[in-house]
């Protein structure tokens, strides 16, 4: 049985949401092309986010068997980069941007999030969720249990490189010497916590290409 298909929740809820982002740019790109100053870049996004939807929505319902994951990866990629983009060059004149849910006012940065692309951006994340789950339940204990050694791994680094730039001036004043001691302890360990974080999330997702190829290796036999 496939990975997806329609009659399982996770492909329903995937097929949901991909075919809402394609509707969303079938609407979003003639409104760009027709606005009072015509919004090409905007309009240029939202077709191959549409494109983008139409695959999303195909590999949920199982037409891409053998990769679903990766599939559904690209598509959510797209989907956040190419809203990001379109979003960026047609700024607040974006006809479906809506209201401004969130303000960013600091130093040189002054960027609006409007409903649009957070809901985009939502999108994009429920559907990067999905394609991990795809891969991480074909072995659900041993994938769980890399997946959790490898988010604890990158949030002691993400504590260590917070913890570090906020205590920066008691650092700094404990001397010369002291800091830098300091400093390099931090980055050792803060590097370590990386390459092993990345290191048990690949490896969860590895486990679920292993399953396959075991499978394929016993269907060639048999």
């Amino acid at each position: 049985m496939p990975d997806l298909s329609p009659k399982k929740p996770i492909g329903l809820v995937l097929a949901i949401v991909c075919g809402a982002v394609a509707l969303s740019a079938l609407a979003g790109a003639p409104l760009a092309l027709f606005a009072a100053k015509p919004l090409y870049f905007l309009m240029g996004f939202e077709v191959v986010i549409l494109v983008a939807g139409v695959f999303g929505v195909l590999a949920a319902m199982g037409r891409f068997a053998e990769g679903p994951g990766l599939t559904l990866l690209c598509v959510a990629a797209i989907v956040a980069i190419g809203s990001l983009l379109g979003d960026q060059t047609a700024k607040l004149t974006n006809p479906l941007s809506g209201p401004i849910v969130v303000q960013v006012r600091r130093a040189q940065v002054e960027w609006d999030v409007t409903l649009f692309f957070a809901l985009r951006l939502v999108a994009a994340g429920l559907i990067g969720v999905g394609a991990g789950w795809v891969v991480l339940a074909r072995r659900p204990r041993e994938s769980a249990g890399s997946l959790v050694r490898g988010l604890a791994a990158l949030g002691a680094f993400v504590a260590i490189v917070g913890g570090g730039w906020a205590l920066r001036g008691a650092i700094g004043r404990l001397g010369p010497f002291v800091a830098t001691l300091v400093g390099l302890a931090a980055a050792v360990a803060a590097l370590g916590l990386l390459a092993a974080g990345v290191h048990f999330i690949v490896r969860a997702f590895e486990f679920g290409r292993i399953r396959e190829s075991a499978t394929g290796k016993a269907a060639k036999s048999a």
